[in-house]
């Protein structure tokens, strides 16, 4: 918002809140999930090693047209649907040695 180069002050000094929006699932993972999910992971390992206590929530987007059209092509409900492919980028996310978040909303679960 200054424009310009600041020095990181946390709200609550030494305490970090990272809310990251997460996929949409209604298929596997693709290159841009992992990007997305690396990247915030590299966050994430830097500041608690830099002695930040973080919270880390990122949760999943369950009921979308995108899952909802999915299911529709397949034959099935729209909350299994997605809580399969939210399993499938868990997986997947954990293979990469990605860390996982603090908190993970996600109401089929």
């Amino acid at each position: 918002m200054t424009q310009q180069k600041e020095v990181f002050k946390p709200k609550t000094p030494g305490k970090v809140h990272m809310y990251v929006c997460g996929v949409t699932c209604y298929d596997f993972s693709h290159l841009s999930h992992a990007r997305t999910t690396v990247s915030f992971d590299v966050l994430y390992r830097y500041l608690k090693h830099l002695g930040y206590e973080v919270t880390y929530v990122r949760n999943f987007t369950d009921v979308d047209d995108k899952i909802i059209r999915r299911a529709n092509e397949t034959g099935e409900d729209p909350i299994s649907l997605s809580d399969q492919y939210c399993k499938e980028y868990n997986t997947n996310m954990s293979d990469l040695q990605c860390i996982s978040p603090t908190h993970e909303p996600f109401s089929n679960t």
